[in-house]
């Protein structure tokens, strides 16, 4: 019976600590999933600026050329 009482309660704690392993486990892929989401959408944003940037400057430079295109 103290077998059977010992050997159950070692399985309820190994349970528990698998229990609690996964679910730590899936909390790091959450916050990982997060924090790519994150980087990602902090690039996408970089790379959107760079390029509102370089379409201003071209759309400046050709506004520019056609100014110095009248004045001749």
């Amino acid at each position: 019976m103290f077998l059977f009482l010992l050997s159950t309660s070692l399985r309820s704690i190994q349970f528990g600590a698998e229990e609690r392993f996964s679910r730590l486990q899936g909390q790091f892929v959450w916050k990982k999933t997060l924090l790519f989401a994150f980087l990602h959408v902090r690039s996408m944003s970089a790379i959107l600026v760079c390029l509102t940037f370089a379409q201003n400057v071209f759309s400046e430079r050709s506004l520019s050329q056609t100014i110095k295109a009248d004045r001749i």
